[in-house]
Parts: structure tokens; C-alpha cells; sequence
């Protein structure tokens, strides 16, 4: 057998069969010398005292070896022959994702524009809110004014409204044996309305309180009790915190008064002059209470 062939696998890998030669040895041996620098006689003869045990060396100088290692080589690297693994196939690299390039998204104007569209929207809640609210408070609350701008004839007499608050406690805005009735009894509703008037060129305030009942025979027994000197009535709202519009501050406790009944309503009247002392028996303060009757009190 004069020659041996190997796989290129087994090249690549570093395996050499040899023919029982010198050469074919010395061809091996350069072949798989990569080493970037020589070796020593000492490290050659480590070699080929296995191969060889004959040579000296005279023989190993001849052929190049050096007695001692080259200091500026000894720093050198040695390069390997990769290791090929026939088994497994190698990963392709990965290349990296290109960065996206494009039109960038201006975000500043489409948040003014939600900004916007969000208080135009906060605006309109609100609004419909306080609407809602406002006459939800209207009806709960016990107590409203009402303020009417013509004045009323009756009688040749002018009397200008100044207000009207509508209660649904008639007890807590009386005073007297009226009160006392009223506690005991039930009302469905207070209106008291306020007016000014003139006579004998004298002003006038003029209280008007209409009471309500669920029934006639209750209008008929308060009407009753009003009637008796002494027993009371019902109270101006300025007592209670609600002065007379304007400078205006009259006093009922010496009022000239009047009732009468309309229905299931009673209608009370009390007549003072502002300014000036009033009596219960004054004929001004009597005829102007008497005309006051017949004004048209609405809640």
C-alpha cells in the first residue's frame, strides 16, 4: 500500500493515518505544526524519542530545531485549528431588526383637543346638574318667597306687594292660642304675603296670612280662636330673620285686624302704620284691613 486517503472531515479535525515512512511522517508533521514559533531540541526530542529514538542532536539542529526558545517569540499566540462538529449545523446569525422609520405621531395637538372636547363635556354635566339641583331644592324647601311687581286695586286702595314666603309648619310661625290650635290640629299650608298701602296720606304695612286646611271644619274652628282678643296670630317673617324690604320695620303687636274664610282657607289681616303708633281700633288701619280680605293671595 503506497498511498492512504483520508475524509476531508478527518483533515479538518486534525486526524493524520500514516504510511509507515519517514516522509509520510515529516509530511504529517508539517502539516500539523501551526505552532507560530519553533520548538526547542529538548521539546522536539520529547517528540521523536517516541517516534524516532535514533536521532541525536546534530540531527534535530540540522533540521531547524533551535537549542532554546526565541524570547520575542515566546510571547507569541498560538493559533488552533477550529474544531469542526460534522453533527451539528451552526445557527445562522440573527440580523437586527431595522428601527421603524416614519411619520412620528404629534401627540401635543391631539391632547389639546381631548383637553378641550373634556372640559366642554365637564361644562355641560355641570350646567344640567346645577339645574336639576336648583329646583330639587325648590321643592324640598318648606319655605319660598315669591315677589310680585303690580300692585293690587281693591276698594279705591293700592297695595303694593312686597313679598310672599310659603311655609308647611303653620305652627311655627304663630304665636298665641293660634299656635296652640295649630299644633293640635293639622294645616296643610302657610302663605303670607306682604303689601304697603296709603290712607289719610299715611303709609301702611299690611300682613295677609292665608292658612290651608284638608278640610272646612278646621278653617271654621281656628277662625274661632282667631277672632278672640288676645289669642294671638301669625308672625311677620321679620321676626324670624327676614326683615321688611326697604327701611321699612313695622311692628304687629298693636295691629288692627280682620279675618275671613274662603273655603277650606282662612285668610288672617293685620294693619299697622309705619312710623307712627297704631291702635286695634284705628277706622284707617280697620277699613284698609277689611279691603285687604279680599286680595287674591297664591302661593
Amino acid at each position: 500500500m503506497s498511498q492512504v486517503h483520508q475524509p476531508t472531515s478527518d483533515l479538518l479535525r486534525g486526524v493524520r493515518i500514516l504510511h509507515p515512512e519517514p516522509k509520510t511522517l515529516l509530511n504529517a508533521s508539517r502539516e500539523l505544526a501551526v505552532h507560530q514559533r519553533p520548538c526547542t531540541v529538548t521539546q522536539a526530542r520529547a517528540i521523536i524519542a517516541a517516534l524516532a529514538p535514533e536521532l541525536d542532536d546534530i540531527d534535530l539542529t540540522g533540521e531547524g530545531f533551535a537549542h532554546t526558545a526565541v524570547p520575542e517569540l515566546a510571547a507569541a499566540s498560538t493559533t488552533f485549528i477550529p474544531r469542526v462538529e460534522t453533527g451539528k449545523q451552526q445557527r445562522p446569525a440573527v440580523r437586527p431588526k431595522p428601527a421603524k422609520t416614519g411619520t412620528p405621531i404629534r401627540w401635543l395637538p391631539v391632547s389639546a383637543a381631548v383637553l378641550v372636547a373634556l372640559l366642554l363635556l365637564t361644562g355641560i354635566v355641570y350646567a344640567v346638574a346645577s339645574s336639576g339641583s336648583s329646583e330639587d331644592d325648590t321643592a324640598k324647601d318648606p319655605a319660598t318667597t315669591r315677589t310680585e311687581t303690580s300692585g293690587v286695586t281693591v276698594n279705591g286702595m293700592v297695595f303694593e306687594p312686597k313679598g310672599t314666603i310659603a311655609d308647611t309648619d303653620c305652627a311655627a310661625h304663630a304665636y298665641g292660642d293660634v299656635q296652640v290650635w295649630l299644633e293640635r290640629n293639622r294645616c296643610s299650608e302657610l302663605v303670607r304675603a306682604r303689601y304697603e298701602s296709603t290712607a289719610d296720606g299715611k303709609r301702611a304695612a299690611v300682613l295677609v296670612a292665608v292658612l290651608r286646611f284638608p278640610e272646612t271644619v278646621l278653617a271654621g274652628e281656628l277662625n274661632e280662636v282667631a277672632d278672640r282678643p288676645g289669642s294671638g296670630a301669625i308672625a311677620d317673617a321679620s321676626t324670624e330673620g327676614e326683615p321688611w324690604p326697604g327701611k321699612t320695620k313695622p311692628f304687629f303687636e298693636s295691629a288692627a285686624f280682620a279675618s275671613g274664610r274662603e273655603g277650606n282657607s282662612l285668610k288672617l289681616v293685620q294693619v299697622v302704620w309705619v312710623g307712627a303708633p297704631s291702635t286695634p281700633d284705628d277706622a284707617d288701619l280697620a277699613k284698609i284691613a277689611d279691603s285687604a280680605l279680599q286680595i287674591q293671595v297664591n302661593a
